[in-house]
């Protein structure tokens, strides 16, 4: 009986808190308007397009710090290429955490499904409308129009610690091509 009690309380305490998240209004985090979308200028290595502002994760990812503690999310040209055009994307539902280096985002394409991994660890603040609209945006404009979402870092400096940078994300991205 003391197991039950103790399983309806938190049932209870839960579920108040539960509704009271679902209740409060959402912050409002405003769209990026064409002035002010990050626009990362891609140049040419090793056959793939290669924006230099980002970091990159090994799992083919790339992230941006857009405030002190707000991270950009696409794919880069190589995932673009390996997974061609996207018929279904699953993004990321806001409000949900990501780990760093785990599943993040699910396209479908007519090859098959894949899985594209997080670069950084966080909470999900929103996801591209623009990618959700068409999904293949992601795919044929990684690095402007077709970013994936963006995330709440707490610790910005640390998961960056773990992505590639200037000529050794390069240098991976060159050995990719091998």
């Amino acid at each position: 009986i003391t197991f039950i009690a103790f399983i309806s309380l938190d049932y209870f305490l839960n579920y108040r808190k539960e509704k009271a998240r679902q209740a409060a209004p959402a912050a409002k985090v405003p769209l990026f308007t064409s002035a002010e979308a990050p626009v990362l200028e891609p140049v040419w290595v090793g056959g793939y397009e290669f924006a230099t502002d980002p970091s990159y994760h090994p799992g083919h990812t790339w992230a941006k710090a857009t405030g002190p503690d707000t991270v950009l999310v696409g794919m880069d040209d190589f995932a673009r290429r390996l997974v061609g055009k996207i018929d279904k994307i699953d993004l990321p539902t806001p409000g949900s955490w990501l780990m760093q280096g785990a599943e993040g985002v699910k396209v479908e394409t007519p090859r098959g499904k894949t899985a594209l991994v997080s670069p950084v660890e966080g909470e999900v603040l929103r996801v591209n409308p623009l990618v959700e609209h068409d999904p293949d945006l992601a795919s044929s404009d990684p690095f402007r129009r077709g970013w994936l979402y963006e995330i709440r870092c707490s610790n910005i400096a640390n998961n960056f610690k773990n992505l590639l940078r200037g000529s050794l994300a390069k240098c991976t991205l060159e050995d990719a091509k091998n």
